[in-house]
C-alpha cells in the first residue's frame, strides 16, 4: 500500500511546525577564551615539557587526556589572574591534580618577591587539626581563654570552615587516594614558617579576612561568638617554640625513659642531612642503652615526621638476624640525560641527577628506565646489638615520604607494632629522591619535580591499595583528648605489653 500526500498537506504539516515550535534554536554562542600571555603560556608550556620528559609518576593516576584537560584549566584560570597569590594558587591547584605528594608549589623555594606578596599575610592566631571534618584548636598562638584546646571552630566570618576544607581539599598535597594524608597537609600547627592553610585559605575563600569573626563550639555544645585579630606572619614565627635542633651539630632527636622498661624515642624529623650531628652513631648508641636495660621496650614516635633520610634503615639493622633488601619496591626513572633545552630552568644539589648515566637500566617499556641501587645500598645488614623486646611505631597521615617506607618495611617483616592513625604516602609508591627545583620565569614561581618513582615489581600496580599504612592498632584523637593534654595513641603503646 503506497501512502500519498497532497500538496495542501504538505504546507498545512510545514505551516505547523514553524508556528507550533519556531525555528531551531541556535547553538549558544560561547564567549572567547582568555587570552593567555606569551610569558605565562611560555611558562605553562615549560612544565608541561619537563613534566612529560622527567616525572616518573606522571600517569600512576591520570591520564594524559585528564592532564590535557588540567593544563586547558590552567591557561584559562592564568589568563584571568592579575595577583602573585592567584598565579600561586593556579599552579597549586594543577601540581596537587597529579596526585603526588612530592610535587609542589614549594613555599621554601620562592623568591622573596613571591614570599612577601604571597606567604607572608595574615594568620589564624591558633593552631588546629581536622577532626571528622571539623576545625578543632590544638593550642592558641595569643592570650585568649575563648581559644582553649579541644574547642571546635564551626565557621569564620560567616563560613562554615567544614565548606573551607571542602574547597582546599582539591589543593592538598598526598600520593592517590590518600585523603589523610591531604587533610593533615591543610593543618595549622605553628612549627613551620609557612603552612599551606595560611597561604591557600584566603585564596579559594576571600571572605577569610581579617578580623576573624568565629562561631565556636565547646565540648558541652554550647556555641558561641568571639572575634579575633589576625597575627602578622613575624608574631606567628615570634610564637613558634625555640627548636634546639637548629644549631649545625644539634642532635634531631634524644632517648627519655617514661619509666624503667618503657624507652621513648621522639623523632620529628629525619632531615639529616642538613646536620654535622653523627646521627648514625648516636642510633647505635640509643639502641644500645634500650637493649642492655632488661624487659625494655622501645616505643619510636614519627608523628608529624614526613621523611627525609634514611634514618629508618639503621634502625631496621639493630631489629634483623640476617641482611634483609633495602627496598621492595623498584626504582623508575623517565630520563637518561636531561635534554639541553630543559638544563636552564632546573636547578638541584647534585649535579649527578642532570645524567645518570649507566645507573638508568634500558627497560623493555619505551621511555622508562629502571634505576640501580649505589653500591652496597641494595640491602640493609644486622648492626649489633640486636634489639629483641616489643618495638612499637605512632604513627600518623604526615609520614609520607621515608617514614612512611619505614612503616611499611617493619609491619610487612613483623619487626615493630604500628599504632596510631593511617599513615601518608601510597602503597602503589610514592615519588622522590631526588628532585629538580624548576623555575618558571614568567610567573616567578617554583615547582618541586620528583625525579625517582618507586612502584612494586614491574610497576604492576593491580590489586595494590591506593592508599598508606593501615596501623595494627588504630588510635584517633579526638576534642575530648585535645582539651585534657592526653595523648592517646603513646597511652596505647604504653599499655601493651
Amino acid at each position: 500500500m503506497s501512502c500519498r500526500w497532497s500538496v495542501a498537506a504538505v504546507v498545512v504539516i510545514v505551516l505547523g511546525v514553524v508556528i507550533g515550535c519556531g525555528a531551531p534554536p541556535s547553538p549558544p554562542v560561547r564567549p572567547p577564551r582568555p587570552t593567555l600571555s606569551p610569558a605565562l603560556a611560555s611558562d605553562l608550556a615549560l612544565l608541561r615539557r619537563a613534566l612529560d620528559e622527567l616525572h616518573p609518576g606522571l600517569h600512576r593516576y591520570l591520564t594524559v587526556g585528564e592532564l590535557d584537560r588540567a593544563f586547558a584549566d590552567a591557561a584559562d584560570a592564568l589568563a584571568v589572574a592579575t595577583t602573585p597569590g592567584q598565579r600561586v594558587l593556579v599552579f597549586t591547584r594543577l601540581t596537587a591534580s597529579l596526585a603526588c605528594g612530592h610535587t609542589q608549589v614549594n613555599p621554601f623555594n620562592q623568591s622573596d618577591a613571591t614570599l612577601a606578596a604571597v606567604y607572608q599575610g595574615p594568620r589564624l592566631p591558633f593552631a588546629f587539626r581536622w577532626l571528622d571534618g571539623r576545625m578543632v584548636i590544638t593550642r592558641a598562638f595569643v592570650d585568649d581563654p575563648a581559644l582553649a584546646p579541644g574547642t571546635t571552630v564551626a565557621a569564620i566570618n560567616g563560613v562554615a570552615t567544614a565548606t573551607v576544607l571542602e574547597r582546599l581539599l582539591p589543593l592538598g598535597r598526598a600520593d592517590g587516594a590518600n585523603q589523610a594524608k591531604r587533610i593533615a597537609s591543610l593543618e595549622v600547627h605553628g612549627l613551620d614558617r609557612y603552612e599551606a592553610f595560611d597561604v591557600l585559605a584566603p585564596l579559594v575563600v576571600p571572605a577569610l579576612a581579617p578580623p576573624y569573626q568565629l562561631a565556636l563550639v565547646d565540648l558541652d555544645g554550647t556555641r558561641r561568638d568571639h572575634t579575633v585579630a589576625a597575627m602578622t606572619y613575624a608574631a606567628r614565627l615570634a610564637a613558634q617554640p625555640a627548636d634546639p635542633s637548629d644549631a649545625a651539630d644539634a642532635p634531631l632527636w634524644q632517648l627519655a625513659w617514661l619509666d624503667t622498661t618503657t624507652a621513648y624515642l621522639r623523632m620529628p624529623t629525619w632531615v639529616a642531612y642538613r646536620t654535622t650531628w653523627d646521627w648514625r652513631a648516636d642510633l647505635d648508641r640509643i639502641v644500645t642503652e634500650v637493649a642492655a636495660r632488661v624487659g625494655a621496650r622501645f616505643i619510636v614516635d614519627l608523628r608529624g615526621n614526613e621523611g627525609g633520610s634514611d634514618v629508618g634503615d639503621r634502625i631496621l639493622a639493630h631489629l634483623i638476624d640476617a641482611p634483609i633488601p633495602a627496598r621492595t619496591t623498584e626504582r623508575w626513572v623517565r630520563y637518561r640525560a636531561v635534554t639541553p633545552e630543559l638544563r636552564p630552568a632546573l636547578d638541584t644539589w647534585d649535579p649527578a641527577f642532570f645524567d645518570w648515566g649507566a645507573d638508568a637500566v634500558p627497560s623493555s617499556e619505551p621511555g622508562w628506565f629502571t634505576l640501580r641501587d649505589d653500591p652496597g645500598a641494595e640491602t640493609i645488614a644486622p648492626i649489633a646489638p640486636r634489639f629483641r623486646g616489643r618495638v612499637v611505631v605512632l604513627v600518623d597521615a604526615t609520614n609520607s615520604s621515608a617514614t612512611f617506607q619505614f612503616a611499611a618495611q617493619v609491619q610487612a617483616r613483623g619487626l615493630a607494632t604500628l599504632v596510631g592513625e593511617p599513615t601518608g604516602g601510597n602503597r602503589r609508591g610514592i615519588n622522590g629522591g631526588a628532585f629538580f627545583f624548576l623555575r618558571l620565569p614568567g610567573s616567578d614561581i617554583e615547582i618541586d619535580l620528583p625525579l625517582i618513582g618507586t612502584y612494586p615489581p614491574g610497576r604492576v600496580v593491580d590489586g595494590v591499595p591506593d592508599g598508606g599504612v593501615m596501623p595494627d592498632l588504630v588510635v584517633r584523637t579526638t576534642a575530648d583528648d585535645l582539651a585534657r593534654g592526653r595523648d592517646p595513641q603513646l597511652a596505647a603503646a604504653r599499655a601493651m605489653r
